[in-house]
């Protein structure tokens, strides 16, 4: 009897990806820019930004080192300086690129698996993954953790003129984070299993939350 050793073939690389289904396409208003109005998007282990008028692809970000697919995007919405894109990765890195120079600006590991959500306003960016939230200061280029849900992050959404940040879990947690102090001052409790999502209305005042039954919940 003859036994054939066969070489093992493994994936190399991907092509053709215009975008990713499980990550959220990001609208850019750019009304300074030439271009106008842009869309980014997650495919594979790139961001793309496309020019939705004409269908062209404007420029794509990768990784210097190693590869990883991307799991979570953040534009940013307000800021003083160049408009910025923060890109996470499934193996819990993440980084900060200039749209206009597609420079990478900054780069920092979010946590051990993959960066679940992130929100970037002005010179803060904050991400989390696993059960911990990494608070990024741009300028600075310091960072530190906030620890407090004991399940995998869902979002965060940071208010800016509250120095507050609002975060939710599969713990079945909403937590209100002081950005000053870096402490959790107040809990949301009532799901009856992992809050999904949540939006803010009203200037902020209201908040909606969804979780695994069929009701909403808003709270004020």
């Amino acid at each position: 009897k003859v036994t054939h050793t066969y070489q093992r073939y493994n994936p190399k690389v991907s092509y053709g990806i215009i975008t990713s289904d499980l990550i959220k396409v990001s609208y850019i208003s750019d009304n300074g820019s030439k271009l106008g109005d842009l869309c980014l998007c997650g495919a594979g282990e790139k961001a793309i930004i496309w020019k939705p008028r004409t269908s062209q692809m404007v420029c794509s970000f990768a990784r210097d080192t190693g590869s990883s697919p991307i799991s979570c995007l953040k534009v940013s919405e307000t800021s003083n300086l160049d408009p910025r894109v923060a890109i996470g990765y499934v193996d819990g890195l993440v980084n900060l690129v200039n749209i206009k120079t597609g420079d990478i600006e900054a780069h920092f590991r979010a946590g051990r698996s993959r960066v679940t959500s992130m929100d970037l306003q002005n010179d803060l960016l904050i991400s989390a993954a696993d059960s911990e939230i990494n608070v990024f200061d741009i300028v600075s280029g310091s960072g530190t953790r906030m620890k407090g849900h004991h399940g995998i992050i869902t979002k965060i959404k940071i208010l800016p003129v509250r120095k507050i940040l609002i975060s939710s879990a599969q713990d079945s947690f909403i937590k209100f984070w002081d950005l000053k102090t870096q402490h959790c001052f107040a809990t949301l409790t009532g799901h009856p299993g992992p809050v999904w999502d949540f939006s803010l209305a009203h200037h902020d005042e209201i908040l909606v939350s969804g979780t695994n039954d069929q009701n909403l919940r808003v709270w004020r």
